[in-house]
């Protein structure tokens, strides 16, 4: 994300939080005046400071502060969508040759001032790739890499909209964590009311209800993908509503438990890992009703052999054949028929 775009996304955020406008430049001193200049710089910074300050006090301007810190002394904020557990040095890497090359982070992470917690001093809101990243890198021979941070007082629900904001244009945040972020948010902020929390997420109520249906995905199911980006929206959307049935649901846990094996397998002898394509695919052939052996169609016998049987049953009629059986007679025959129309409707 640009910074001209992030500072956008910000000021959308905080607008619930915070007004006020930009500092504008203070009047220049007249010219010509014989005022010395540098005693003429003296009264413009004089001039530029009581004005900053009248505006911070009346509230029409608002201080924005970036500190530099230990990322040890920062805890990631559980709203947070990204599983921070999941980043590697790899979903970094980027960002990682970045900061080296320019001697530190550009970009503040957003955070909270926390109280009464002996072990931290700020929470992560956005800005948990860069946090990490700082981390790998004072463990990997730059200890003197520090936490750029920028200090905001926002509610949670503010914290959420500003994270998903950030979250959404990552590529390396999965579909799959998205939906169970906003499952949560649903009940904690927006008081399980979809609709509005689309409209605060300025997002489409078709969009919103898609990902919250694959929220519902089953946790056992999820091992089987060797990344969480390989569990495609579009791809379950369709399935979600087969997984009510218990039976369905069963059956795609097994399979997916079984390919979570062969997955681990893969891992230990170095073999390419089965894609979310072929994943998912073999998932959603075992959640198809396995074929019913066809149901046994009734006869009737005689002395031991079939004398009467039905062929077909059907919408549009019944087809049955009647055998030559030496001996039979037509009152044998008469019965089996009502024996073998019997059986059919039992």
């Amino acid at each position: 994300m640009s910074r001209n775009s992030r500072k956008n996304f910000l000021d959308r955020v905080f607008a619930d939080e915070n007004s006020g406008d930009t500092e504008a430049a203070p009047p220049a001193l007249p010219s010509g005046d014989g005022v010395p200049e540098s005693r003429r710089s003296i009264g413009t910074s004089v001039m530029s400071a009581n004005n900053v300050i009248q505006r911070l006090a009346s509230g029409q301007t608002k201080q924005v502060i970036q500190l530099k810190v230990d990322p040890a002394r920062c805890r990631i904020w559980s709203g947070n969508g990204r599983r921070y557990k999941l980043l590697t040095y790899e979903a970094c890497q980027e960002l990682i040759d970045s900061i080296i090359v320019e001697g530190g982070q550009k970009m503040a992470a957003i955070v909270r001032r926390l109280k009464d917690d002996p072990e931290y001093d700020y929470e992560v809101i956005a800005g948990t790739r860069r946090h990490w990243a700082i981390t790998w890198l004072r463990a990997n021979n730059y200890p003197d890499m520090v936490f750029l941070v920028q200090p905001e007082m926002i509610t949670d629900e503010a914290a959420f909209r500003l994270a998903d904001i950030e979250n959404r244009v990552r590529e390396d945040i999965s579909a799959y964590e998205r939906a169970l972020n906003y499952a949560d948010a649903l009940q904690t902020y927006y008081g399980g009311h979809a609709s509005k929390m689309a409209e605060r997420l300025n997002l489409s109520k078709g969009a919103l209800s898609k990902l919250l249906s694959f929220a519902k995905l089953p946790k056992e199911i999820v091992p089987a993908f060797a990344r969480l980006s390989d569990i495609v929206v579009r791809q379950w959307y369709p399935l979600m509503e087969s997984l009510d049935d218990p039976e369905t649901k069963g059956r795609a846990i097994a399979t997916a438990q079984a390919i979570a094996r062969e997955q681990e397998m893969l891992r230990r002898t170095g073999m390419p890992l089965l894609d979310g394509v072929k994943v998912t695919a073999r998932i959603s052939a075992a959640m198809k009703e396995p074929n019913k052996p066809d149901k046994q169609l009734p006869a009737a016998l005689f002395q031991g052999k079939k004398l009467v049987s039905v062929l077909s049953s059907g919408r549009t009629g019944l087809k049955v054949q009647i055998h030559k059986v030496p001996g039979a007679t037509r009152v044998d025959i008469l019965n089996g028929l009502e024996a073998a129309l019997a059986g059919l409707l039992d």
